[in-house]
């Protein structure tokens, strides 16, 4: 697990997500990401919804926090805006 603070390189940093908490592949990094994931979800709801207008399907993401998968790069990810958004969810998640 590695925790940045982001500059105008990385994804979703022109929407105000300035800090990544990024895991591996590995089972303690996978336990750690779920439980993080999960402490999200309880503070702020689902990342993103899928609402259904006029036989349209619509994606409402989540003003707090972005997942990221990346299978070919072997890591996961989650976008932060604040640092204390950071801070709660790893206390929260027990993953440090």
């Amino acid at each position: 697990m590695k925790v940045i603070k982001t500059d105008a390189r990385y994804k979703y940093h022109t929407s105000g997500f300035v800090h990544i908490i990024e895991f591996k592949t590995t089972l303690s990094d996978r336990q750690k990401f779920q439980s993080v994931l999960k402490a999200a979800e309880d503070m702020y709801g689902p990342s993103e919804n899928w609402t259904q207008q006029n036989s349209w399907g619509y994606r409402d993401l989540n003003p707090n926090y972005r997942v990221d998968y990346s299978r070919k790069q072997k890591r996961r990810r989650i976008y932060l805006k604040t640092e204390r958004d950071l801070t709660f969810l790893l206390l929260k998640g027990q993953a440090f």
